[in-house]
């Protein structure tokens, strides 16, 4: 008979300051076992926790069940602040904005005495649903933004996806009891889904402290309010009117949070800061700078700005890749602009820049505020992107250009007109008050009432200080012990649904990408070029010449269609193939967007030379619908590996690349010049042009 473990084993024998037990019950194959029925009552308690009903701690394991001592005084729980006034922030390290924040905000509040924790709300979790998380944002952003707009969209306006948001939120709630302690004089939230968890800690009375949250966007979403956050702080009284709009209860503007090294400096050590970092740059010093910031993970169309940026000639574009290193090689090997990693010294950079050029609305745009430079929101990704452009734009401390064709001008306004003058004093009057010292204040005024939680004995064995509900929960056949069946068929459908949109959006994408469902470009010695004009006129007769030599085709989009019917005409009688191009830009997963591509601009065309035209050339992701419609219309669909502008250089080609160049009116010299860059690339392979129509096998 195998003898019992006589040490009382309790809760959190799983923590890092445990040490085994010598017994004779505490085999190694016997352990393993115990392991594993230990992980499977936490996939229970985990489960529970889900419903909002049960966010306890493990209960202790009866004697001889686990082959775990814990330590008497394990410091993380037990040990109390050394100056008595302990803050917790919760934050998470999606992106740097929500981090950033924190640490900021932490730094300011131990300047003032407090003892401030910070943590990251991704250990929260269970570590396989962190990383499902964090890598599911990732490839939204990254390779899929029509589904992430989706989920941001639905959050906002779906009542149901937004629950099962706040469910899965729970799942962290297990592990936030663990860091919220007695002696906490306030627990701070810095990112949307840690206020939702720790909103349920509070309503089930296991947060006794004064519970904040700190706004870190202009923007304010459904999951950023929860009723049970005591202080909401927000940046500008924009965002705290939308946070209110939500149901926000108190809440106060204070400004943004950024370091004091961001700090606008004095005109003659600017002026000093400036030179320096040009000449490090190899940018000229009378130049006109524009900084395009990509958040720290490096997303967005950021390629194709800096290349408009550059063929317009009204800037110098200098790009902040962050930690994204297969785009900065791309930038670099393209030579679009100034191309630069992770960066250390974002505030002398901002100092040599003009203006700065965003797409999230994220930290970046706060410390340029700070530091006196005018922001133009551009090209932004779905969802948080677009929404805190809008704000900032409402707001008047940002300058939301939805158009390329208006950027440029926005970028001289910027640089040396008014525009640029209003955006710096909007933006230096955003920080009204220090967030610390509202914090400060708002604590000291608190009334101190500190009780102890309801005390409940149940069956279990460690059952004292659990909720009352907890013991219905666990008696089988109550209500609350068949409510997991219920939610588990929610979630699970949720998950069905998520699936299926990526699989049509995301999966589809990553497909056509490999030559399924459109036309394969065989691996040959031959290239195929196509030329899409600009809507603003006809091509030049020179170009025209050039074009037929090298067998190239003219992609024509719904507005040139539109408005320049005689100029397609012309391409016609000129000898030159004409393809559709579509609307020329992602729609998304629209149904509207891939009728006008696929069959409305078809049938314009036809109308226009008499002729079916039924090779669609696509320069962005495809979805189902694309797919689908080509079926169903007979079209052929062929994607646009290699994408250029005017005056950009290409890359190394290689057979069966189709190039698709967009080229601007009445610049014949500027066409020219590119048409030889790209003729010089294929013939440093030796690759000849064919035309794209000849193209006609098809994926399966």
């Amino acid at each position: 008979m195998v003898a019992t473990c006589p040490v009382v084993h309790t809760a959190g024998a799983g923590d890092a300051s445990a040490r085994r037990c010598d017994c004779a019950g505490c085999s190694p194959a016997r352990a393993k076992l115990r392991r594993v029925a230990r992980a499977a009552v936490h996939t229970v308690l985990n489960y529970r926790g889900i419903l909002g009903l049960v966010f306890h701690p493990v209960p202790a394991i009866r004697p001889g069940m686990t082959c775990f001592v814990v330590s008497a005084q394990p410091a993380e729980v037990i040990a109390l602040s050394a100056t008595g006034r302990r803050v917790l922030i919760v934050s998470a390290s999606m992106g740097g904005g929500h981090d950033g924040a924190a640490f900021e905000l932490a730094r300011r509040l131990r300047t003032r005495g407090y003892d401030v924790e910070v943590r990251d709300f991704l250990q929260a979790w269970p570590r396989l649903v962190a990383r499902i998380v964090k890598t599911s944002y990732l490839f939204q952003l990254k390779v899929a933004p029509p589904t992430y707009d989706w989920l941001y969209r639905g959050i906002e306006l779906i009542p149901v996806i937004a629950a099962i948001a706040r469910l899965i939120a729970g799942w962290a709630c297990r592990r936030l009891r663990q860091w919220v302690r007695d002696d906490d004089v306030a627990v701070i939230s810095t990112y949307p889904l840690a206020s939702q968890a720790l909103g349920q800690l509070k309503a089930n009375g296991h947060i006794r402290a004064p519970l904040a949250t700190f706004l870190t966007d202009f923007s304010v979403h459904r999951l950023w309010v929860s009723p049970y956050v005591d202080l909401h702080l927000a940046a500008h009284p924009v965002t705290a009117a939308a946070a209110e709009r939500l149901g926000a209860g108190y809440t106060v503007v204070t400004g943004p949070v950024v370091p004091p090294r961001f700090a606008a400096l004095p005109p003659g050590e600017r002026a000093a800061v400036r030179a320096r970092k040009r000449a490090e740059l190899g940018v000229p010093a009378n130049a006109t700078v524009a900084l395009l910031v990509t958040g720290s993970w490096g997303v967005g169309d950021v390629a194709h700005t800096a290349a408009g940026i550059t063929t317009s000639g009204a800037a110098v574009p200098v790009i902040v890749c962050g930690r994204n290193t297969a785009l900065l090689q791309r930038l670099r090997h393209r030579g679009v602009g100034v191309a630069l990693g992770w960066v250390d010294d974002m505030p002398a950079l901002m100092a040599a820049s003009d203006v700065l050029v965003q797409n999230a609305g994220g930290l970046t745009c706060m410390e340029a505020f700070a530091g006196g430079l005018p922001v133009l929101s551009h090209a932004c990704i779905p969802g948080h992107g677009v929404a805190n452009a809008a704000a900032m734009d409402a707001a008047g401390v940002a300058r939301w250009v939805p158009d390329s064709g208006d950027l440029p001008g926005a970028l001289r306004a910027c640089a040396s007109g008014p525009l640029g003058r209003r955006l710096r004093q909007q933006g230096a009057a955003a920080f009204q008050q220090d967030p610390a010292d509202v914090l400060d204040d708002w604590l000291t005024d608190l009334p101190v009432a500190v009780t102890d939680l309801p005390v409940a004995v149940t069956d279990l064995p460690v059952a004292v200080g659990a909720d009352p509900t907890v013991a219905a929960a666990r008696r089988p056949g109550s209500k609350l012990a068949r409510r997991p069946l219920a939610h588990s068929g929610l979630v699970a459908s949720l998950i069905g649904v998520l699936g299926l949109t990526w699989a049509a959006t995301g999966g589809v994408a990553v497909a056509t990408s490999h030559g399924v469902g459109v036309v394969r470009t065989p691996h040959s010695d031959s290239v195929y070029l196509v030329i899409r004009p600009s809507s603003d006129g006809p091509l030049d007769p020179g170009v025209t010449a050039e074009l037929q030599h090298l067998n190239a085709a003219v992609a024509v989009d719904h507005t040139l269609a539109t408005r320049q019917p005689d100029a397609v005409r012309s391409v016609v009688d000129a000898g030159l193939e004409v393809v559709n191009a579509g609307t020329a830009h992602d729609h998304g997963y629209d149904p509207a967007g891939s009728t006008r591509d696929l069959v409305s601009n078809a049938r314009r065309l036809r109308q226009l030379t008499g002729e079916r035209h039924r090779l669609y050339v696509a320069d962005h992701r495809l979805d189902a619908l694309d797919l689908g419609l080509s079926y169903f219309t007979d079209a052929r669909i062929v994607v646009a590996g290699v994408l250029l502008d005017t005056g950009q250089a290409p890359p190394r080609l290689t057979g069966g690349d189709v190039v698709l160049i967009d080229v601007p009116a009445r610049a014949s010299a500027a066409v020219s010049a590119e048409l030889d860059a790209v003729v010089g690339a294929a013939q440093a392979e030796g690759l000849r042009f064919e035309p794209v129509t000849a193209l006609t096998a098809t994926g399966s």
